[in-house]
């Protein structure tokens, strides 16, 4: 008879990582399916791991920069370029969207801000159960656990915005020294950089800052969901299962002795396996848990029902632009994955999005001639995040999500735009704007709703009429937060896992 999981966790980035690291705390049974591999770093070493796949760098950013491709005219199950790429693309419809793959999901290359949302009141309204002061605790707790802070003056960081624009005219950088919190490990010693001992054996770095950037961290400058939650609860009973692809989630109907099964491809034979289970909690990262409800409903009739799913889609309000400085005399390819936050002193409302400026750490393993790598190194990427209306909708054509979503009707990327052309204007050096819409951060479409009219999960993070069913990622946000979502999605996980253990108990 096949074994059967207490809980059957699906994806290991924010959502699924916290999720499984309290589960596995409480003593549950729970196993976690990861779809990509594990990475080798500095602190995945120290934790024993074997099958290890690096960072793609050198040549290997073609051949493994990328695990595949969706679009319109590609096959239905995207474009396979790599099991083992870092990144795949979602661009079939009105947004483009980019997220990564590996044991510790989007946490390698996310720009290592850690906070709340910038939208007061965020979790209030949705559900009568859920609120911002309940989940406090929880925002408390994850951001403890990844051990960030905010930078000081006195860390001596290459290219903190705080620093560089401490005397300017033009621009204002304080609120970084407040802000979000950096989850980096910074130097005991300003200047230096020693391997140490994080806890429990994991090994990792004090940052060089020169590691740690959107191609993800070596040395384990950067803190990743891998050896900060799963490392832990892997020595208290979580099974990680590396290069584990779910297909389709089924409704037992008893048939079984478990409540579900998960279709899942072993990338390792590449051949079709069921795993049962008396709970699921999808984590697959917002585009692939909606592919995963969308496809179990729409094609192979494992679920059924969801009116609300893949209604209230958004993109966190992120907009992008390339800032070309071409400052000679800098390199901001140095420093923290994020450099801070910057605003112009000039002419800023209450409504502005949250301005970053990202250099592109790393960039010295990607094979590009040296002219051009010079010029990136004198560049800087901006990304602004707000409060979009969260209001696009996906669904399933022909075995491809489609988005529909209208960027004009969610006033936050006009005033991104402003704001680009402000800075263009302050600084007397181009901004290029990208208009068509892009995101890191999609999120919703498997909603919170006070009922299954509303949304797709209730208070609990459990789905309308699947008992046992949950959504603990980035598709179960009823709203954009404003600013980095990591801990909003970090705290719900912990809240659905608290839940759950109430409930069981």
């Amino acid at each position: 008879m096949a074994r059967v999981h207490e809980v059957l966790v699906i994806g290991s980035g924010f959502g699924g990582s916290v999720a499984a690291a309290r589960l596995a705390e409480a003593g549950v049974d729970v196993t976690l399916l990861e779809r990509g591999p594990w990475r080798d770093t500095l602190p995945v070493q120290s934790m024993g791991i074997g099958n290890r796949i690096r960072y793609p760098a050198g040549m290997q950013v073609y051949t493994r920069g990328l695990r595949r491709v969706h679009g319109r005219w590609l096959p239905r199950q995207g474009l396979g370029l790599s099991r083992y790429g870092l990144f795949e693309i979602h661009a079939a419809g009105d947004v483009t969207t980019l997220s990564a793959s590996g044991v510790g999901g989007g946490s390698h290359v996310y720009t290592a801000l850690n906070d709340r949302p910038r939208v007061d009141g965020y979790w209030d309204g949705h559900h009568p159960e859920v609120s911002s002061a309940a989940l406090e605790p929880h925002y408390q707790r994850v951001m403890e656990e990844m051990g960030g802070r905010p930078p000081r003056l006195e860390d001596a960081i290459p290219n903190l915005t705080a620093q560089r624009y401490r005397e300017s005219r033009q621009f204002d950088a304080a609120p970084t020294l407040e802000r979000p919190w950096h989850a980096v490990q910074f130097p005991e010693t300003p200047g230096t950089s020693r391997e140490i001992d994080w806890g429990e054996g994991i090994r990792r770095r004090e940052a060089d800052w020169k590691d740690g950037g959107l191609l993800g961290s070596r040395f384990g400058t950067k803190t990743t969901l891998d050896f900060a939650f799963l490392a832990p609860a892997m020595r208290r009973g979580l099974r990680v299962l590396d290069l584990h692809e779910a297909i389709s989630v089924h409704l037992c109907r008893q048939t079984h002795t478990a409540r579900y099964c998960v279709q899942t491809r072993n990338l390792y034979t590449g051949r079709i396996e069921p795993f049962y289970a008396e709970n699921v909690m999808l984590a697959a990262g917002t585009m692939n848990t909606l592919r995963l409800l969308l496809s179990s409903r729409d094609e192979a009739r494992g679920l059924d029902g969801m009116p609300a799913l893949g209604r209230r889609f958004g993109t966190n309000g992120d907009a992008v632009a390339w800032w070309a400085l071409d400052d000679a005399e800098a390199d901001y390819s140095r420093g923290l994955p994020c450099h801070g936050v910057i605003a112009p002193r000039d002419g800023r409302r209450p409504d502005d999005p949250m301005l970053i400026e990202v250099g592109l750490v790393g960039i010295d393993g990607m094979p590009m001639p040296a002219p051009l790598r010079r010029k990136l190194r004198r560049g800087l990427m901006l990304m602004a995040m707000g409060a979009d209306r969260a209001d696009g909708r996906v669904r399933l054509h022909k075995g491809r999500l489609r988005v529909r979503y209208d960027r004009d009707a969610s006033p936050v990327f006009q005033r991104a735009e402003h704001v680009f052309r402000e800075v263009a204007e302050a600084s007397g050096r181009k901004v290029r704007i990208r208009r068509k819409p892009f995101t890191v951060h999609p999120l919703g479409g498997a909603t919170l709703g006070a009922n299954e009219s509303a949304g797709v999960i209730d208070g609990r993070g459990e789905v309308y009429g699947f008992p046992g069913l949950f959504v603990a990622d980035a598709a179960a946000l009823p709203a954009a937060p404003g600013g980095p979502p990591s801990m909003t999605i970090a705290a719900w996980s912990s809240w659905v896992a608290a839940q759950f253990l109430e409930a069981r108990a």
